[in-house]
């Protein structure tokens, strides 16, 4: 969601500017893939701090 609005924003600013009438697909071009992108990011980094984590701290 962090990743996903900015790239919506980035999309509609994009598509107005490339063609008006077609700015809302622009919205969802740009901005599902940077939602998509931001979700694995961050499952990737809750990984890594969960596996970093000493079970005795527990």
């Amino acid at each position: 969601m962090v990743t996903g609005i900015p790239g919506a924003i980035v999309g509609l600013i994009v598509g107005l500017n490339v063609y008006p009438p077609t700015a809302w697909f622009a919205v969802l071009e740009i901005g599902i893939p940077a939602g998509l992108a931001g979700g694995l990011f961050g499952a990737f980094v809750g990984a890594l701090v969960e596996w970093d984590q000493d079970p005795d701290d527990y």
